[in-house]
C-alpha cells in the first residue's frame, strides 16, 4: 500500500469570433470529422494533425453544437430588423 500523487493542469481559453468567422468555421465542420481528416492527410499528411486529432473530434462536435444556433440568432436578428 502506498500514496500515488498525482497532477492535473486544466487550461481553458474563450475564444471569441465575428459572424463570417462562425459561420466559416460552421461550414468546415460542416464536412464531417472523418471526411475533414482523411482529405486532409491525404492532402497535407498526418505529421502535424494526427497527435491532435482526439481534440480536433471534440472541437467539431462542440461547433457543430454551437456555431448553429448562433448563425440562427443573427438571421433572426437581421430579420427582425428588416421589418
Amino acid at each position: 500500500m502506498g500514496i500515488k500523487i498525482r497532477h492535473k493542469v486544466t487550461v481553458n481559453a474563450t475564444l471569441e469570433l465575428d459572424e463570417e468567422q462562425i459561420r466559416a468555421l460552421d461550414a468546415l465542420a460542416g464536412y464531417g470529422i472523418d471526411d475533414f481528416i482523411e482529405a486532409f492527410y491525404k492532402n497535407l499528411g498526418s505529421y502535424y494533425l494526427k497527435p491532435h486529432e482526439s481534440g480536433l473530434r471534440r472541437l467539431f462536435e462542440q461547433v457543430k453544437e454551437v456555431c448553429p444556433k448562433a448563425i440562427s440568432d443573427c438571421d433572426k436578428a437581421r430579420e427582425s430588423l428588416k421589418t
